[in-house]
């Protein structure tokens, strides 16, 4: 039997689907436009962009075992979650705000650190929120309840994506008003997310205690690689991820060493971003 009333079910479910409606909104504006930022907006280099697809990936994934131990230590997985999505929201400020306030070369290089380090508390964010979700809505009405979630979501993250898209195309690709534009919005937008996920109701005094330690040492995770299905898993996943972001990672450094011809045969060099726009 669940430990929350219908009502309350209902409630959470309602205030489920309209955080991730507002979460999505800048989730896909940062993740679908902070390259093209970077690299049209902020001349970054190859290196810079192989940085963008090595870093953040690395900060998820100790984030997520550093997040899991902290989740179920957590004596309210809810307001954990709040503060991890608020922290890492900030962020989206710092990416609107960072080009006006940092010149130079190595500005391409902060804001690839800054969207690293955002993947920390993202990370944490996401993790709270399933477990979170997990407790909050009984196993029975799960499938229902992301079935709904999931399409409503991915409608509104598809106009999310379309329409910035659209407006962008109005202005020059190396301009950085525009980018930063998005990204306050996107900030704005993530204040509704918060917002409603502290709407969510959660009995703190029902949960039980998960902060054994002896879940997390480190002869536990060592006895998994021990194991040859969990250890052929492992490898794979690598082998995916790794194999998965080659075409990425080639063709950014092909896009950022490019040079276009000049028309007049001048051997004048030009900018590996303007180039994009002939």
């Amino acid at each position: 039997m669940s430990a929350y009333s219908d009502v309350e079910i209902q409630l959470n479910e309602r205030m489920s689907i309209t955080n991730g409606i507002f979460a999505i909104i800048g989730i896909n504006v940062v993740s679908n436009f902070a390259p093209l930022f970077i690299l049209s907006a902020l001349h970054a280099t190859a290196q810079d962009m192989a940085l963008l697809n090595a870093l953040p990936s690395l900060m998820a994934i100790v984030s997520m075992w550093v997040g899991a131990i902290l989740v179920a230590k957590a004596t309210s997985k809810k307001w954990f979650c709040i503060r991890a999505t608020a922290v890492a929201r900030i962020f989206y400020g710092l990416l609107a705000v960072t080009p006006f306030l940092i010149h130079g070369p190595a500005l391409a290089l902060v804001v690839v650190v800054l969207i690293a380090l955002m993947n920390v508390p993202a990370s944490f964010s996401a993790l709270s929120w399933t477990s979170l979700v997990g407790d909050l809505i009984p196993a029975a009405r799960r499938a229902a309840f992301f079935g709904r979630r999931n399409r409503i979501v991915t409608f509104v993250g598809m106009l999310a994506t379309l329409i910035p898209g659209l407006i962008l195309q109005r202005f020059p690709s190396t301009d950085i008003p525009p980018y930063a534009a998005l990204f306050s919005v996107s900030m704005l937008f993530s204040i509704l997310e918060v917002y409603y996920l502290v709407r969510h109701r959660e009995h703190t005094d029902r949960r039980p205690d998960q902060t054994a330690p002896a879940l997390y040492h480190p002869r536990l995770f060592l006895s998994y690689l021990k194991q040859p299905s969990y250890m052929r898993f492992l490898v794979g996943s690598i082998v995916l991820i790794s194999v998965g972001k080659w075409p990425g990672r080639y063709s950014t450094s092909i896009r950022s060493n490019t040079r276009a011809p000049r028309p007049s045969g001048s051997a004048r060099s030009r900018s590996p971003i303007s180039c994009r726009k002939c």
